[in-house]
């Protein structure tokens, strides 16, 4: 069971003395090969078509609470990048998250419409918390309450709007020239987001892709920035994508071209509700929301023009091939909630026995314990790269910044090493983070901040297990450094002890 504790020793070292070689490819901007990129966007309706006539409880917060009105309308919305050989589609979705199963569906809808784009789609969701529930632990769809699954129909018109905006992307391509911007977080933003749990520790950078055509007009931006979209609280019962609207909105209102939106590392737990948000704005109001995007886009297009000290900006016209890089994993599962939830086919996440993953996965010493899959991406362009993880990532495991905060033994665990520090990651100048991409796994926490199922600080009752994140960031590290699917280092460090008592 103390594996664990030496995989963190082994990775700390590992980043910070470099004693596995680096397999995959350094910043490629030094590559000789340069491309015009060519991007498209589009967007399609996903709010439920019969919302009026069938029950639909809200994701996130408590149980019981059902829509009944839409204030705006949840969309889909799809980038197309494409490099001419690679194109790396983002799917959006304002929901509060997409399993890996349901992603693996949605991918699927999209390639078989449009096959150029198959093994490169990242299904996001904006996480927010007025919307169906699609993951099936706030009670489906139906009444009565947790007596129907997610419906499975609805899930079905997600791949077909998805896909019809994949299309739309697809067709409207047009070459484009390339921005990619850091934009330090405080003082600029910390107004619009606050950490309700200790540690406080966020991403010190809000991140921009802004992309224009031959004649300087907007086609896209994309604002990847961490914050839950939960502005409307616990009571609403309006179906809205919270503060992410108002975000694409100001872009294409003001700004020009698509707007997207991308969560990042929001575990910890990062949020845009609260007295702490605009205080001058009422709590849990429509007028906060918009407050919230809008100023979020208003500050972040405004540092493009008049950049601070601290803010990375740079343009390209050409830039080199795309590079993609996946790994699937195992995590084990102790929530009980969340087997249960699985066991009555309420939650669409498959879970496994102990023999039937791959041996050189990780594994307990219980021979009953369950694990479920998971999927992680690294990709390339040029002078910027972009991990994804199915989750709510604490930022410490970005960042750093992990404090030893957990009940014992957990708090005794040598911390996870900061992802922004590995070798594969760490010479990009712009480091982006996706989260809640192609998987929902709940809260990622540090092992020595695990505080009990019972008694701490929220986020254990959201997260599979306490290993969890020790887990996931050994797996993140490995992909950086090039190792794909299935692949382990040959041999572990000299320095590794056989074991703990």
């Amino acid at each position: 069971m103390w594996r664990r504790v030496l995989l963190a020793v082994g990775l700390l070292i590992l980043v910070t003395g470099g004693l596995w070689a680096v397999r995959g490819q350094m910043p490629a901007e030094a590559s000789e090969v340069q491309v015009v990129y060519q991007v498209g966007a589009g967007k399609a309706d996903v709010t439920p078509t019969d919302w009026e006539t069938r029950i639909y409880w809200m994701a996130g917060y408590g149980a019981f609470r059902a829509a009944t009105s839409v204030h705006d309308p949840l969309m889909t919305r799809v980038l197309v990048i494409d490099d001419g050989s690679t194109p790396l589609t983002i799917v959006t979705f304002d929901l509060l998250g997409i399993t890996s199963d349901d992603a693996d569906a949605i991918q699927g809808v999209i390639a078989a419409q449009l096959p150029q784009l198959a093994g490169h789609i990242l299904v996001h969701a904006t996480h927010q918390h007025e919307g169906p529930d699609t993951i099936g632990i706030w009670g489906g769809a139906g009444s009565p309450p947790f007596g129907n699954p997610r419906p499975q129909d609805y899930m079905d018109y997600l791949g077909t709007q998805a896909a019809a905006a994949a299309q739309q992307a697809w067709d409207s391509r047009t070459p484009v020239s390339v921005t990619f911007a850091n934009i330090q977080h405080d003082p600029l933003l910390d107004d619009l987001v606050q950490d309700s749990r200790t540690p406080q520790v966020w991403d010190p950078y809000a991140r921009l892709i802004v992309f224009h055509d031959g004649g300087g007009n907007p086609v896209a931006t994309l604002v990847n920035w961490a914050s839950h979209p939960e502005v409307l609280g616990s009571e609403n019962q309006a179906m809205t994508a919270d503060f992410v609207k108002w975000v694409v909105d100001e872009i294409e209102e003001n700004y020009g071209g698509a707007g997207i939106f991308v969560n990042g590392a929001i575990g910890g737990l990062l949020s845009s509700n609260g007295g702490d948000v605009l205080p001058d704005l009422p709590d849990d109001s429509f007028e906060k929301a918009e407050a919230v995007g809008r100023q979020l886009t208003q500050r972040l297009m405004a540092q493009l023009t008049n950049p601070g000290p601290n803010d990375i900006i740079a343009t390209y016209q050409t830039l080199p091939p795309l590079q993609f890089t996946t790994r699937e994993f195992y995590l084990p599962v102790e929530n009980k909630a969340l087997l249960l939830g699985q066991a009555l086919d309420r939650i669409p996440k498959q879970m496994y026995r102990q023999f039937q993953i791959p041996p050189q996965e990780w594994r307990r010493t219980d021979p009953l314990a369950k694990y479920t899959n998971t999927e992680t991406n690294f990709i390339r362009i040029g002078p910027a790269a972009i991990l994804t993880v199915g989750g709510e990532l604490y930022p410490e495991l970005l960042v750093g910044g992990i404090e030893p905060i957990g009940i014992p033994p957990f708090n005794t665990f040598p911390p996870e090493p900061p992802l922004v520090n590995n070798p594969g990651f760490a010479p990009y100048d712009f480091q982006f983070f996706f989260g809640l991409t192609n998987d929902y796994i709940g809260y990622i926490i540090p092992i020595s901040e695990w505080d009990g199922w019972e008694g701490g600080q929220y986020g254990e009752d959201f997260a599979l297990s306490h290993d969890e994140g020790l887990i996931l960031s050994y797996n993140l590290h490995l992909l950086m450094l090039g190792y794909e699917t299935g692949e382990y280092p040959a041999e572990m460090p000299a320095f590794w002890p056989p074991s703990l008592p």
